[in-house]
């Protein structure tokens, strides 16, 4: 008796056959589709020589690997059946012009032209939409309304479609001479209008032509001396209402972490044996695009160095501290800078850190994960030479117990 024996194969689609006493015994079997049937067929050819039967094999798998042919597994075949009972008979070819005719009538079509200040009130909505499931912080939505009223305000009477862009450049410009003020209200205006013409509403963005100004920053002017952030912290750490805000401060001083997530922070989100912060997706700039979290880890043999002090920061942080609401925090912490006769430049602290701890340790990598960027390089280029070492070394090692004598020191 002849018994045909099924050999696996490493091909989805193909299989070997032995027929052990048979003139050709060694087989090989596929799938294939048939155009000119319209219908998938089986395939089998038989050889003399297994050699013969293993290069066939190997023939048809690099074809079907390169796209010359398509061999057809059993979930394949399933799923071309259902397509075919699906259609009710139609052939491929007539499904995929019938699905292009459409495609093309349906870009041809364009959705009824509105006012722009109807189409910023539709959008408003989705922001505020975003806001609810996280995808965008409640400070960008403030931004982004307060900039859209005012153009509401100039340009609502205008059909979204014959907005003119070099009017809207114009004022842009009225509103400031600053270049950075000039690109953020672009940038609101852009992602603004670009979700009209992903609506259909209009064929193509104008803000598009207006070009963003240079910008030139020296961040030498954003940082806080050593001896000015003692004396913040010196003077929040004694007072009965600036101590509120020591905690969310020292997240933003000694970690490098942005102010925006700073107040979003609870204390729940920090590990004080373990020594770790985490900060979840929706907490961070960044983590609301793509939902990732970020954590950070002060024992880490590579971090540990010059992070000791927010430790002993953190610990004498009042329980009210943690209970802030982020409006009264960045009242109070403005309020604190004011009482404590230290400048605020924006962002400052986070910018001190960056600058203090690239210089301190000359470890770009380890800067970039501890304040989440991607790019260690455009970090270096940006901060280094910004502080000396003995500058950073000194602001690294700010205490609760020599805050008020290095804020004396000269």
């Amino acid at each position: 008796m002849v018994v045909e024996k099924q050999q696996p194969t490493t091909t989805r689609g193909i299989r070997t056959i032995d027929r052990p006493g048979r003139p050709h015994p060694f087989g090989v079997q596929w799938r294939e589709f048939d155009q000119d049937k319209n219908k998938v067929t089986r395939k089998t050819e038989f050889f003399e020589k297994e050699a013969e039967r293993d290069k066939k094999a190997r023939d048809l798998a690099a074809m079907k690997r390169e796209g010359y042919t398509s061999t057809m597994t059993r979930e394949e075949i399933a799923s071309w059946t259902a397509f075919q009972a699906t259609t009710t008979g139609y052939t491929w070819q007539e499904v995929v012009a019938n699905h292009n005719s459409f495609i093309a009538s349906a870009s041809n079509k364009k959705a009824p032209v509105i006012k722009l200040s109807k189409w910023i009130d539709d959008y408003l909505v989705e922001v505020a939409a975003m806001v609810e499931s996280n995808e965008m912080s409640r400070d960008s939505e403030r931004h982004k309304e307060s900039t859209l009223k005012k153009f509401k305000g100039v340009f609502g009477h205008v059909e979204i479609d014959k907005l003119d862009a070099d009017q809207v450049k114009k004022w842009i410009s009225s509103l400031s001479a600053n270049p950075s003020t000039f690109n953020s209200v672009r940038k609101i205006l852009f992602a603004c209008i670009n979700r009209a013409k992903e609506k259909r509403h209009i064929a193509h963005n104008p803000i598009d032509s207006i070009g963003s100004k240079s910008v030139v920053i020296d961040n030498r002017q954003r940082l806080l001396t050593p001896q000015q952030t003692a004396k913040l912290f010196a003077f929040a750490k004694d007072h009965s209402t600036y101590s509120k805000v020591l905690a969310l401060m020292s997240l933003e001083a000694w970690l490098g972490i942005r102010f925006s997530s700073a107040y979003r922070i609870e204390k729940s989100d920090i590990d004080f044996e373990g020594k770790t912060v985490f900060l979840p997706g929706f907490k961070l700039k960044t983590g609301m695009r793509t939902g990732q979290g970020h954590l950070i880890d002060t024992k880490d043999q590579t971090t540990r160095a010059g992070l000791e002090n927010i430790w002993e920061w953190l610990a004498i942080a009042p329980a009210a501290a943690w209970k802030l609401s982020p409006r009264a925090y960045l009242q109070l912490k403005s309020d604190c800078f004011t009482a404590a006769g230290v400048p605020h430049p924006r962002n400052c602290l986070r910018k001190s850190f960056c600058s203090y701890d690239l210089a301190a340790h000359a470890n770009p990598g380890r800067t970039a994960y501890l304040l989440g960027h991607v790019d260690q390089t455009e970090l270096w280029n940006d901060y280094k030479g910004n502080a000396t070492t003995s500058s950073a070394k000194l602001y690294q090692s700010i205490t609760p117990r020599n805050a008020a004598q290095i804020a004396q020191s000269a």
